[in-house]
């Protein structure tokens, strides 16, 4: 048997091919899931046939896009390169400015590997905006509040108290135990250290980092989203800090 050639994509290779503007635009018209020929897609991108045919070559010495006859298809690394690593890098680029500012080592790499959860998310700007998305996401559970933070604020723990018969968890920063309103049936836990600030229910939620520079939780600044994929991520950081935890009994 002939022996198989071997793959010669390397990661320098995508991301040389991921920072040209029409290669990128060239990969997006392909994954509309037909074949185009050279003359075709030369058309779409407004470029001659001979610019098209280099950029084109390229995408295919590095495996991202198949040639068959004379037309051209998105490969299966190509597909998953746009449709699952690509969203990641434009959700970074989008909000550079937010994750330059905060320390994301809070989270575990077990989670940072998860990150494509996130880019469905939107930035929150502002400590009255953040406040109120807390109380709207408890005024709106049904089933579950999860709450981690420094100390519980005294909005948030009236709200809480209104939904009796609910999962209800609070987790707070060991010496801030008594700003946790005792409510019946909720789980009361406290840890060592926490740099991280958290509000959830069964279908939506929101996330504060603390500030790269000074170490601080960041009061002006939280990432929210709804999707299941978020919900389920924060669930995940929320049980990955509650395992850490004591139970708190009494004030």
């Amino acid at each position: 048997m002939p022996k198989k050639k071997e793959s010669k994509i390397e990661v320098h290779g995508f991301l040389l091919e991921l920072g040209s503007p029409i290669r990128l635009e060239m990969l997006n018209i392909l994954s509309e899931g037909i074949g185009f020929r050279n003359s075709e897609l030369a058309k779409k991108l407004k470029i001659s046939a001979q610019e098209n045919l280099r950029h084109i070559g390229r995408l295919v010495d590095h495996g991202l896009v198949i040639q068959e006859g004379k037309e051209y298809i998105l490969s299966q690394i190509g597909r998953l390169l746009l449709e699952g690593i690509l969203p990641q890098i434009k959700f970074l680029i989008k909000n550079a400015n937010f994750f330059q500012l905060h320390d994301f080592s809070v989270i575990p790499p077990i989670l940072t590997r998860r990150f494509a959860e996130l880019v469905d998310c939107t930035i929150i700007e502002g400590s009255s905006q953040i406040i109120e998305k807390a109380e709207k996401i408890i005024e709106h559970s049904q089933k579950r509040i999860w709450d981690i933070a420094k100390l519980v604020t005294t909005s948030i723990s009236t709200l809480t108290a209104s939904k009796n018969g609910l999962d209800i968890r609070a987790l707070v920063e060991k010496g801030s135990e008594a700003s946790m309103k005792s409510i019946i049936g909720q789980e009361r836990r406290s840890i060592d250290h926490i740099d991280l600030g958290m509000v959830m229910s069964e279908k939506e939620a929101y996330l504060r980092f603390p500030v790269f520079v000074t170490g601080d939780l960041s009061l002006n600044h939280a990432i929210y989203g709804n999707t299941p994929n978020f919900v389920k991520f924060c669930y995940d950081l929320f049980a990955f800090y509650w395992e850490q935890s004591e139970p708190v009994s009494n004030f």
